[in-house]
């Protein structure tokens, strides 16, 4: 007997809020999808016959999870000897099948398990030990000194390289974003396991072409490695206000308006309970400074130039500048010395020229967020990179984690395009720039679905 139902959407299930939007964010991801039709058993079809009216079909979307599982392949290689052939040496002639070629030589480890430890580790922050026991309820037994082994033969035979790619790549540019952050390393010559090293990073200004971050361990805050991270460069760097950045040849720095913000925001939370901030000096410049975000956020430079955002900044923002510093040279010998508000204003007198920099310039950001966003990721996994146990150990983390990183930048998926990075490498010259500008992840020949779906 057929049934003909005219489908009807209706609510049969109560979500909360927030799984009902989840739910609806679901339906634009291109995923697997089913339909069953659920119809009385066929007992009640022959007990009621021709009686059985359709009414309307009432619908339900779930999610099912799949376990993802690992496989192994056996390659069996054949080899054939050409009788009555020989080789120039005058040998017998063999002939063999073409094996794949495996980025780590004869290890077991291919480019998607590589990817998928990578990802695990840099991006979503599962530790080894942590993948280990993942791996182990799996029926995989895989340790994770091995694993660590992997991340250090995959530097020392192509990330290295890769990554002072990215370190020249970006020093060719006219415009760098810099930052650096602590890092804890527990076995280094000649520190203590508390003692604090550095984690310096730079990336292109939002003018160049390509987008890219590099990493860089130093085992302290030096000007020196400021020096060493743009050995050179010779452009301009939005920076905050760190004396290092200053002692890089060839080089204007730009200062960054967020850090003197946080600053007098400092000042506010920090004001004991009762005082009455709505006219005070810390509010004015908190103020003033917001109206310089808010005016220069909609200077877009997918819609003018970067001389028209000059001329706009110089019409509208510089007036706004003008009195931040006005008020400020204005009060500052009332203000108490030692104080945090004294110290929030001479941080921003004393950087006048870095501050102001911006106003000439379109190039130039007001803030150099984007970076700290990237150093934020970077320090999200705290139990692996904050605490890391050896010098080779951080190093082998910061050239993986740069490129990790400049696929997530250029929007593609980290796994897949590891794994697509990883596959290749073996089958190019490593030394050779033009090959791995190729593989890089704002290439125009790299496979449409490395894309991720989130931008």
């Amino acid at each position: 007997m057929n049934l003909n139902f005219q489908k009807r959407k209706l609510k049969i299930i109560q979500r909360n809020p927030r799984e009902a939007k989840d739910h609806q964010r679901s339906k634009k991801i291109n995923i697997k999808e089913t339909t069953e039709f659920i119809d009385i058993p066929d007992d009640l079809k022959k007990k009621y016959g021709d009686r059985l009216i359709p009414v309307r079909s009432d619908n339900r979307t779930v999610l099912l999870y799949h376990q993802a599982y690992y496989e192994r392949i056996n390659y069996i290689q054949a080899v054939y000897r050409v009788k009555g052939e020989h080789t120039e040496a005058g040998t017998d002639l063999f002939l063999r099948g073409e094996m794949p070629a495996m980025p780590l030589g004869n290890s077991y480890a291919s480019a998607s398990l590589l990817s998928k430890v990578i990802t695990d580790k840099f991006d979503k922050g599962i530790p080894f030990t942590r993948q280990e026991r993942i791996c182990l309820e799996q029926g995989v037994p895989l340790s994770k000194q091995v694993m660590s082994n992997w991340m250090i033969q995959l530097n020392q035979r192509y990330f290295d390289k890769i990554g002072k790619f990215l370190q020249k790549k970006i020093d060719s540019g006219s415009h760098i974003i810099a930052d650096e952050t602590r890092v804890q390393v527990l076995h280094e010559k000649n520190k203590s396991p508390e003692s604090e090293s550095w984690m310096w990073a730079i990336m292109p200004g939002r003018s160049e072409a390509n987008q890219m971050i590099y990493f860089m361990y130093a085992s302290d805050r030096c000007h020196h490695n400021a020096q060493d991270i743009m050995q050179n460069f010779n452009g301009l760097i939005l920076a905050d206000a760190w004396g290092a950045y200053d002692k890089v040849e060839g080089t204007v720095h730009a200062h960054d308006w967020a850090h003197v913000r946080r600053k007098f925001v400092d000042v506010v939370s920090g004001a004991p309970k009762g005082t009455d901030l709505k006219s005070s000096l810390s509010s004015k410049i908190i103020s003033l400074i917001s109206k310089l975000f808010r005016y220069d956020k909609a200077l877009k430079p997918e819609k003018m130039s970067y001389d028209e955002i000059a001329k706009n900044r110089k019409r509208r923002e510089k007036p706004v500048v003008d009195e931040i510093f006005d008020t400020l040279k204005r009060d500052q010998d009332r203000i108490p010395k030692l104080t945090q508000l004294y110290k929030a204003v001479m941080y921003a007198l004393d950087h006048e020229e870095g501050l102001r920099r911006y106003l000439d310039d379109g190039r130039i950001e007001m803030t150099s967020n984007i970076i700290e966003r990237e150093m934020k990721a970077f320090s999200i996994a705290r139990k692996n990179f904050l605490v890391m146990n050896t010098v080779n150990g951080v190093q082998t983390s910061v050239y993986i984690f740069s490129v990790l990183r400049t696929a997530v930048m250029n929007h593609l998926d980290p796994e897949k395009y590891m794994t697509y990075l990883i596959s290749k490498l073996p089958l190019i010259d490593i030394d050779d720039e033009k090959q791995i500008e190729e593989l890089m992840p704002w290439s125009e020949s790299l496979p449409e679905d490395l894309k991720s779906r989130k931008k």
